[in-house]
């Protein structure tokens, strides 16, 4: 009997599929997760891309600050979270342990640790946009378009841009605090 690919081959009567070589599945798993590893860095890369790129804006002055916002404390030492990812790049085709490790190693620094300490940073305007979240945002977005009409219990008070600065700074320093004594 044949089978629909044609005839058997001579000397075998199918059986033998079992002594067949295969690739090993440590093998399969490695060039899976290479390929995975690599969509990451590629996306890093972006993000790292638009980072550098609002820290050069920002300390060129080449935009106003409206346009685009002063980067945070944080965002300077994320920036050196190019090197982990180039070593990992690196790594990658030949299999490179020594550099694996370094970029494991850098990764935690130079990339987990500012995000960390970004979040805490963060978290309190969070908060307060959380708690707050309608107003505040009504009163950002129209605070971009020029002076702030207010309406509270029937009077109207202007608020300017460095007045609603001012309110925010103080509303999350005392969040945060409030946040480390718990």
């Amino acid at each position: 009997m044949t089978s629909r690919a044609g005839p058997r081959a001579s000397g075998t009567d199918g059986s033998d599929f079992q002594h067949r070589e295969r690739v090993a599945s440590h093998y399969q798993m490695s060039v899976a997760l290479k390929s995975e590893i690599r969509k990451l860095n590629i996306v890093h890369v972006l993000i790292w891309v638009l980072m550098a790129a609002q820290v050069t804006v920002s300390q060129l002055s080449l935009v106003s600050h409206k346009v685009v916002a002063s980067p945070y404390q944080w965002e300077y030492p994320y920036l050196l979270s190019i090197v982990p990812t180039v070593f990992s790049f690196l790594a990658l085709p030949r299999n490179n342990i020594s550099y694996l490790v370094i970029s494991m190693i850098s990764a935690g620094l130079f990339c987990v640790a500012p995000l960390i300490y970004g979040g805490m940073e963060m978290f309190p305007v969070a908060q307060q946009l959380y708690r707050h979240g309608a107003r505040l945002a009504d009163l950002l977005q129209q605070e971009a378009a020029g002076p702030v009409v207010y309406h509270h219990t029937g009077q109207e008070e202007e608020i300017t841009s460095a007045l609603l600065a001012e309110t925010l700074r103080r509303s999350c320093s005392a969040s945060f605090s409030t946040f480390l004594t718990i």
